[in-house]
């Protein structure tokens, strides 16, 4: 039987702009569910290659603030509730990440302000989709999504070097991932 787990590496680039290797992004697809683990430069681009409407994912889970880790997280929120047969969000976006993310996300939504007024206003797309709904963790502990059980397995930083990893409890076989920050 064919697992209904898949992972797929959106980009694996790093801060310099290269057309062959974009940004760090990686869609996790299990349980019916898609999760967006960082949003790097390029992230929707790979999606829209992939027919992977930008509007179906249910969540972006950041590992940390570097940049290359978020530059493409204004795209993913804004093209993603855009009225289009690749967008079209009706529900908050979600985020989930380490302490900062509301902080992140409340400057976006001030940054983009007169663009979200101007879409409400004359193409009436869903205020709904463009609301946005931040968890925030601090420590090691349980991060619960319903249908795929992801739970925050650890955020380690020791000097210079940070790790966070998150662990599935329901793929065929309970899989942990480490992003080395």
């Amino acid at each position: 039987m064919a697992s209904d787990f898949r992972v797929t590496l959106l980009g694996t680039g790093t801060p310099i702009p290269r057309p062959d290797r974009f940004g760090p992004s990686t869609l996790i697809e299990a349980g019916g569910q898609r999760l967006l683990i960082d949003a790097g430069r390029g992230a929707t681009i790979r999606l829209y290659q992939l027919g992977v409407p930008i509007g179906t994912i249910d969540a972006l889970m950041m590992t940390h603030y570097h940049s290359d880790h978020t530059n493409g997280i204004p795209d993913v929120w804004l093209t993603g509730w855009l009225g289009s047969h690749y967008a079209r969000r009706t529900s908050p976006f979600r985020v989930i990440g380490p302490t900062g993310a509301k902080e992140l996300m409340d400057n976006l939504q001030r940054a983009y302000a007169a663009d979200i007024r101007i879409r409400l206003a004359d193409e009436k797309n869903p205020p709904e989709g463009i609301a946005v709904k931040v968890d925030e963790f601090s420590r090691d502990g349980v991060v619960w999504w319903p249908m795929m059980r992801w739970m925050c397995a650890s955020c380690i930083s020791s000097g210079r070097a940070a790790a966070t990893s998150w662990m599935s409890r329901s793929a065929p076989v309970p899989c942990l991932m480490t992003f080395v920050l």
